[in-house]
């Protein structure tokens, strides 16, 4: 195939993955609703959310909804460690509060499989957090995406930890 078929089959495909993803805001109220009926939220719960960047999937609306009855927290990644550590986030302020541990983890992912492995961007934080809190005790984690950055079979080290379940705007893999 030469560079310019090449283009067009990569038009095609890329622009059918694009097309996928209607809106920003579409995605983000589909996971809402997908979560909402997926996990239950309760006063004991402390779910760690993120601030979405580099075109993560929008969660601050699900972080808005579960502030109602749990208390939401965002990573942060300290400098001096391998292992993320989680501040009480509250909608609409800029400061962080205390630092908590959650029991429920929403992830961000670059990509993931079937097997519930995902690919992040690099730095081992997620995994080495996952390792320790689940070592502490029940911590679900669950991975929070697209559905079209599911791929066929990534590649895993040792270090890769699973994910319980991935949600994404159109369903549930376990």
């Amino acid at each position: 195939m030469d560079h310019l078929e090449e283009k067009v089959r990569l038009r095609k495909e890329y622009r059918k993955l694009r097309k996928a993803v209607t809106t920003v805001a579409d995605a983000a109220q589909m996971l809402l609703q997908n979560t909402i009926s997926i996990l239950s939220f309760g006063n004991h719960d402390i779910v760690s959310g993120y601030i979405p960047v580099d075109g993560e999937i929008d969660v601050l609306p699900l972080m808005n909804f579960i502030s109602k009855t749990s208390v939401v927290l965002v990573p942060e990644v300290k400098k001096d460690s391998r292992m993320l550590t989680f501040r009480r986030w509250f909608s609409g302020i800029n400061e962080l509060g205390e630092a908590l541990s959650p029991n429920i983890l929403l992830i961000p992912l670059v990509a993931f499989d079937r097997r519930l492995y995902r690919l992040g961007f690099g730095g081992g934080y997620y995994d080495y957090t996952i390792e320790h809190l689940k070592r502490r005790g029940q911590c679900k984690c669950v991975g929070i995406a697209y559905d079209l950055q599911l791929c066929a079979n990534l590649p895993v080290c040792e270090h890769d930890q699973k994910l319980d379940l991935v949600i994404t705007e159109k369903g549930v893999y376990s």
